[in-house]
């Protein structure tokens, strides 16, 4: 039984991750539009941006576009070696099923026709 919870929660970091990268997405776009936003407007002799207030602005805009960035790449790989809960479920009942099968001997009996009728069934959805 410890197993099913561990695929549970496994299987809940799987959705994490997608969420995860779904909003550092989200925020990479703004702020990437933003960005270039502010390199198009830009003009160095006006007085607005010849304070600190452009360069400050435009420093925390590229900082948070490359958090964003890294945490997209990183949970966009981690998501793609993290099974959901239905993998996590196939694996284990199918696991659990040929362990029984190969250490049981009435198993073995069963015709051949009868396991293909089984794995079309099975692979139907």
């Amino acid at each position: 039984m410890e197993e099913l919870y561990w695929i549970t929660r496994i299987g809940t970091l799987s959705d994490i991750l997608c969420l995860s990268a779904i909003i550092s997405f989200v925020i990479a776009f703004c702020t990437g539009t933003f960005l270039l936003a502010y390199i198009k407007d830009y003009d160095p002799t006006s007085e607005w941006e010849s304070d600190k207030t452009f360069a400050q602005q435009y420093d925390l805009l590229r900082k948070i576009w490359k958090v964003s960035m890294i945490v997209f790449i990183v949970t966009t790989v981690a998501s793609t070696f993290v099974p959901s809960k239905k993998d996590l479920l196939i694996i284990y009942g199918g696991g659990t099923v040929i362990d029984f099968v190969q250490n049981d001997s009435i198993a073995k009996q069963i015709p051949h026709e009868a396991v293909e009728a089984l794995h079309k069934y099975l692979t139907e959805e």
